[in-house]
């Protein structure tokens, strides 16, 4: 039994450098493969059989088409920030999912142009331009999409400040 106790370090070390290798090899074959399916979705019209818009003018257009006065009057009851984050667990989903924004497409690359990166942050980017529209604001998507940039950046630098003030 003291031997078992004795070899069991090793045996983990061995088991967990393997799986380390293992990881390391089939993450740098889903890069490429995820890298190959993004380049191949951004040229798609549609993806799973559902139209992508190319622009976010077309995105407004298609979700004005499939919404009804009703859902628009209540959106406009509220402000765009509000909207968005309320609406993105509804339509905000349906727009990550159906318009393909985690693995990419044309209208998600769009975005990308913009400084929106992150699915969430499109989606909530998208919804707050939907509102934009609906009031007949401008949508300045350019303006809108580098705070988002610079919001993200601002936090991403603040946790890498915290990791490297903490003495773990």
């Amino acid at each position: 039994m003291k031997d078992d106790i004795a070899y069991m370090p090793h045996y983990l070390l061995y088991t967990l450098l393997g799986l380390i290798v293992f990881t390391g090899t089939t993450s740098a074959q889903s890069i490429s493969d995820i890298q190959e399916v993004y380049a191949s979705n951004i040229t798609q019209t549609y993806i799973n059989d559902v139209y992508i818009p190319q622009d976010v003018n077309e995105a407004m257009q298609t979700i004005d088409r499939l919404s009804n006065s009703a859902g628009r009057e209540k959106m406009l009851e509220i402000d765009e920030t509000t909207a968005a984050n309320r609406l993105l667990p509804a339509i905000g989903r349906w727009m990550i999912v159906n318009w393909n924004l985690v693995e990419g497409s044309r209208l998600g690359h769009r975005l990308r142009d913009y400084g929106v990166f992150a699915p969430e942050d499109q989606a909530k980017f998208l919804i707050a331009s939907y509102h934009r529209y609906l009031r007949g604001v401008p949508l300045e998507l350019e303006r809108r999409g580098k705070l988002i940039h610079d919001m993200r950046y601002e936090e991403q630098q603040n946790r890498i400040r915290e990791r490297l003030r903490s003495p773990d």
